[in-house]
């Protein structure tokens, strides 16, 4: 299930993402702009974001943000490449896989976390897909 919008700023602030704990699902189609969302809880140790980009003419930046529930204060966990062709991406942080530079970065998920995304000179059609991995 994904939430379609016109512009990503749109869903912003939109509380009908769908986030049953192992599943985040944002449909984005926007030109350029930067939007956060979250914060989401993750009760797994590890978590991937994947990024379907069906259209795009620019590119995009999907970056995972860890988040401070009791402060707000949020870091950058991993960032993917600006990417700029269509096709599956993924990118993941868990404690048991080998780092890659902006694809996997070798850490627990955070509890909580956002996703911010980033569209230089787009348009960008794009879903992003959060899933928990492990116990």
């Amino acid at each position: 299930m994904a939430v379609p919008v016109s512009d990503i700023a749109t869903i912003a602030a939109a509380t009908t993402l769908v986030n049953n704990l192992d599943e985040l699902v944002v449909t984005l189609s926007s030109t350029s702009t930067t939007a956060t969302f979250g914060p989401f809880y993750n009760p797994r140790a590890a978590l991937r974001l994947a990024i379907d980009i069906g259209a795009i003419t620019g590119s995009l930046t999907v970056t995972m943000l860890g988040y401070d529930n009791s402060s707000g204060a949020t870091w950058t966990v991993i960032a993917s490449a600006a990417l700029s062709s269509t096709g599956l991406t993924r990118i993941e942080v868990g404690p048991y896989i080998a780092a890659s530079a902006n694809a996997i970065a070798q850490d627990y998920a955070p509890v909580f976390y956002q996703v911010l995304c980033t569209i230089v000179t787009g348009p960008v059609t794009a879903t992003i897909g959060a899933h928990g991995i492990g116990a």
